[in-house]
């Protein structure tokens, strides 16, 4: 058998929704440690999904690490200047920080509101969040209701074949999870965030995949979860360093060509069904 997995006890847990140590929360995890045992290989997404996998007990030679990979093919570069939807928006020459995707149980939207209320002051500094999810009602209620005017809460605009004019919305983008994520999700939208040339905040834990893909590739800051002064003064830091700003964004589209290409991705799944099969 070959699985490809996500932790779905612990990401139950992570999101508030199941509590460690319950009944319903045991018997999840049993049911997921049955079946790992009869897979002959599992997919992980991450190097921190590996792990916690080896501390459930798989064995090294169970495990397969492939990433997710970008839509090069969809997604590229692309300047504010040429992005019309930062045009309707009347945005073009504020700086901007995207927040582009789902907005879930697992995605910490508090940081976002936090570092945007301690920045409300400062000026052509503007926080676009363009998504779905659970939590985008929440936001948008609380926006209205401190007239938060740093804040624009939008739909995610275009059809995914048009993605890129979201991706490339911002001068840099946020990718924010609750704590204990790291070894449960590896966020997807990551790639496609590199494709288009945008360095990334992530605030995330030091351990996760984000965390270990921003801060080996130099590709933007990592801000511990639930911090908003540190995901506020990564801001002002990007806004004060343009030219670095720029170099990680070109950083992040080379590494997202050279390393998590479909290619890859799909040669990664033909290597592992191909030893499967073999064994």
């Amino acid at each position: 058998m070959l699985l490809v997995h996500d932790v779905y006890p612990e990401v139950l847990a992570a999101a508030g929704i199941l509590r460690r140590g319950t009944s319903a929360y045991e018997i999840l995890a049993a049911a997921s440690r049955f079946l790992l045992r009869r897979c002959q290989r599992i997919i992980t997404l991450g190097r921190d999904m590996r792990s916690l996998f080896w501390n459930k007990g798989c064995a090294p030679a169970q495990l397969a690490l492939i990433p997710n990979w970008a839509e090069n093919e969809l997604v590229h570069e692309l300047s504010k200047r040429e992005n019309k939807w930062l045009a309707r928006l009347r945005l073009t020459d504020s700086f901007v920080v995207l927040y582009a995707g789902n907005s879930g149980r697992t995605h910490d939207v508090e940081v976002i509101l936090g570092a945007a209320r301690l920045l409300r002051t400062e000026s052509s500094l503007h926080f676009l969040i363009a998504g779905f999810g659970g939590r985008m009602a929440e936001l948008e209620a609380t926006v209205r209701r401190e007239s938060l005017e740093n804040i624009s809460v939008e739909p995610f605009a275009f059809p995914r074949s048009e993605q890129v004019q979201t991706l490339s919305a911002g001068d840099i983008a946020l990718i924010t999870f609750v704590p204990g994520m790291a070894g449960v999700s590896v966020p997807s939208r990551m790639y496609n965030i590199m494709a288009a040339g945008r360095p990334i905040i992530a605030v995330a834990d030091a351990e996760s995949e984000l965390a270990r893909v921003v801060v080996e590739e130099a590709i933007g800051w990592l801000v511990p979860p639930g911090d908003a002064r540190g995901l506020a003064d990564a801001v002002l830091e990007a806004r004060k360093n343009p030219d670095r700003v720029t170099q990680m964004g070109a950083r992040a589209a080379r590494t997202a060509r050279e390393k998590y290409s479909l290619d890859l991705a799909l040669e990664r799944y033909r290597a592992a069904v191909r030893s499967v099969i073999a064994s």
